[in-house]
């Protein structure tokens, strides 16, 4: 087996829940089932390139395409006041 073109044999006709199993590790990883009835994205959308739970898949991507369901986050406001770490002066 090819190290950048990794594949097998589907078990998606003989135990029909490895289907969405296989789906997710070609999607993820690159793995090719051979014999799988249908290999088709599951969570990243069909223009994806690349595989992004390989360890040579490049994090700088992020920077050069956004990543698939990318949310715009206000940052959140600094606190203005500055926090008491004084203690209270008292007779114990």
């Amino acid at each position: 087996m090819a190290e950048d073109e990794p594949r097998v044999q589907s078990w998606a006709e003989v135990y029909s829940g490895a289907d969405w199993h296989e789906r997710e590790c070609w999607e993820m990883y690159g793995f090719v089932f051979d014999g799988h009835p249908s290999l088709r994205p599951l969570y990243l959308p069909a223009e994806f390139e690349g595989h992004p739970l390989r360890k040579d898949f490049p994090l700088t991507a992020r920077k050069v395409k956004p990543w698939p369901g990318l949310v715009d986050v206000e940052a959140m406001p600094e606190d203005t006041e500055p926090e008491d770490t004084g203690e209270e002066g008292g007779d114990a």
